[in-house]
C-alpha cells in the first residue's frame, strides 16, 4: 500500500472524527437550518473539505486557521444561528475539545512510547497520527454518550440499560482492534505493521460510527416516544376540561331557560309566607349556580386544564384549593414545559398531604413580577421533604408526571434561566419559581 495513501487516509480520518465530534454538539446546542436528520447532504461538505485540508502541505498556523474557518463555515451552512454566535461556538469548541485532546495525547503517548520503544517499527508522522485517531475516536464515542445521555436525562424509558450495550460493543471493538494491531507488530515488517494498522483501525472506526448511529436513532425514537406521551397527556388534560367546561355551559344554559320558573315558585312560597322552603329552594338553586360556574379560566388554555384537573383532585381527596392566576400572556415558555413545572409542583403538593389528617390545603399562585413569571405553591407536610445529592426528589414510586420526574422541573427552570427554590419550615412546603417572561 502506497504511503502517502496510508498518510491522507489517517489525516483524513483524523479530521473527519473532528469534524464528527462538533456534529454532536452542534445538534444538541443548536438548531439545524433542515428538517431532516440525514448525514448525505452534509457529507458533500465533510469529506471534499477534510481531503483538501489533509493533502495540502502547508504550515501548521494556516492549517489551523483554515480548519477553524471551515467549523464556521460548516456551522453556518447548515444550522440557524448568528454569525457572533456561531463564531464564539467555534472558539469555545476549538478550545475545549482540542484542549481536552491535548491532555489526553499525552497520557495515551505515555502508554505508546513504551509500546513503540520496545518494538521499534512505527515511522514518527505515521504513530503521532495514529495517537491522534485514538484520542478523536474516543472523544467521538465520549461525546455521543455523554450527549445523549443529557437527551433522555429524567425521561422514562422501558429499558434504559439496553442502550450501554452500543457502548459496550464500541469499546470492545476498539479494544481488540488495538489489540490484534499489537499482535501483529511482534513478527511485522515497518510495511506490512502500517497497511494492517491502516486498514484495521479505518474498519475500526467505521464499525463504531455504524454502532454510534444506530444507537443515536434508539436515543432518537426514546426522545419522541417520551414526547408523544407528553402531547397525548396533554391532549387528555385539555379534552377533560373542555368536556367540564362544556358540562357546565349546558347547566347554565339549562338554568338560565328556567329562571322564570324558579322565581315564581321563590315567589309563590313567599306569599303563602312559606320561608323556610322558600330559602330551601333559594340554596338549591345558588348550589347550582354555583356548580355550573365553579371553573377555572384563566389566559391560558394549558393553565386552565391544569389547575382545573387539580382542584378536582384536591376536592376528591379533602383537600382545600385556592389559586391566584394574574398575568397576561406566557411568552417564552412552551406549554409542554409548563405542564412538566406546573404539573410536577402541584402533583408533588397533593402526594405531601397523605399523611396529613388535618388542615389539608394546597394555595398555588401564578403571577406577573416585571419581566418574571413567578409560580409560587404552598402546602403542609408530615413527612419530611427527601433529597438526593442536595435535590429534592419525590418518595412515590412512579415519580413521573406527564412523561417527566420531579428533578426535572429545576432542570427546566435552568434552561430557561429561571430559578428554582423552595423551603420548608413549620410544616409548611414551598415552591417558588421565576421565569423570565417578556
Amino acid at each position: 500500500m502506497n504511503s502517502n495513501f496510508v498518510s491522507v487516509s489517517i489525516d483524513i480520518t483524523y479530521n473527519l472524527l473532528a469534524l464528527l465530534v462538533l456534529d454532536k454538539y452542534c445538534d444538541y446546542f443548536l438548531t439545524r437550518s433542515q428538517s431532516d436528520k440525514l448525514y448525505i447532504k452534509r457529507l458533500y461538505f465533510y469529506i471534499p473539505v477534510q481531503i483538501l485540508l489533509s493533502i495540502l502541505s502547508i504550515d501548521t498556523v494556516i492549517f489551523t486557521t483554515l480548519l477553524f474557518v471551515s467549523y464556521l463555515l460548516y456551522i453556518n451552512l447548515f444550522y440557524i444561528t448568528e454569525f457572533k454566535k456561531g463564531l464564539l461556538f467555534v472558539l469555545k469548541f476549538f478550545l475545549i475539545f482540542y484542549g481536552l485532546s491535548g491532555i489526553a495525547f499525552i497520557v495515551i503517548s505515555f502508554f505508546m512510547d513504551f509500546l513503540s520503544g520496545l518494538i521499534g517499527l512505527f515511522d514518527n508522522n505515521f504513530y503521532q497520527n495514529l495517537k491522534g485517531i485514538i484520542v478523536n475516536t474516543l472523544a467521538y464515542i465520549i461525546s455521543c454518550f455523554y450527549l445523549h445521555h443529557k437527551k433522555l436525562k429524567h425521561q422514562p424509558v422501558n429499558n434504559p440499560y439496553k442502550r450501554y450495550v452500543y457502548l459496550i460493543l464500541g469499546l470492545i471493538i476498539f479494544v481488540l482492534s488495538t489489540f490484534i494491531i499489537y499482535i501483529y507488530t511482534l513478527n511485522s515488517s515497518k510495511e506490512a505493521l502500517e497497511n494492517i494498522v491502516t486498514i484495521i483501525f479505518l474498519i475500526n472506526i467505521l464499525m463504531i460510527v455504524l454502532i454510534l448511529s444506530i444507537y443515536e436513532k434508539i436515543v432518537d425514537s426514546l426522545q419522541e416516544a417520551a414526547l408523544k406521551q407528553l402531547q397525548q397527556q396533554k391532549y387528555e388534560l385539555a379534552q377533560s376540561y373542555y368536556e367540564e367546561l362544556s358540562e357546565k355551559s349546558k347547566q347554565l344554559v339549562s338554568l338560565r331557560h328556567d329562571f322564570k320558573n324558579h322565581l315564581n315558585i321563590i315567589a309563590g312560597r313567599l306569599e303563602q309566607k312559606d320561608y323556610t322552603e322558600a330559602l330551601s329552594y333559594l340554596e338549591r338553586i345558588t348550589a347550582v349556580t354555583k356548580s355550573a360556574g365553579d371553573l377555572i379560566i384563566t389566559n391560558n388554555a394549558t393553565v386552565s386544564a391544569i389547575l382545573q384537573s387539580k382542584k378536582v383532585e384536591c376536592e376528591r381527596k379533602g383537600i382545600g384549593f385556592t389559586y391566584t392566576a394574574a398575568f397576561e400572556k406566557i411568552y417564552k415558555l412552551t406549554d409542554m414545559d409548563f405542564t412538566i413545572i406546573l404539573g410536577n409542583i402541584l402533583d408533588n403538593a397533593i402526594e405531601a398531604q397523605e399523611e396529613v389528617r388535618a388542615g389539608k390545603y394546597l394555595a398555588v399562585s401564578i403571577t406577573q413580577a416585571d419581566t418574571y413569571l413567578v409560580i409560587q405553591c404552598e402546602n403542609p407536610y408530615l413527612a419530611s421533604p427527601m433529597k438526593k445529592n442536595g435535590r429534592l426528589v419525590t418518595s412515590k414510586k412512579d415519580s413521573e408526571f406527564h412523561g417527566v420526574g420531579l428533578l426535572n422541573v429545576s432542570d427546566v427552570c435552568e434552561r430557561y434561566g429561571g430559578d428554582f427554590h423552595y423551603t420548608y419550615d413549620n410544616s409548611i412546603f414551598t415552591v417558588r419559581i421565576m421565569l423570565p417572561n417578556y
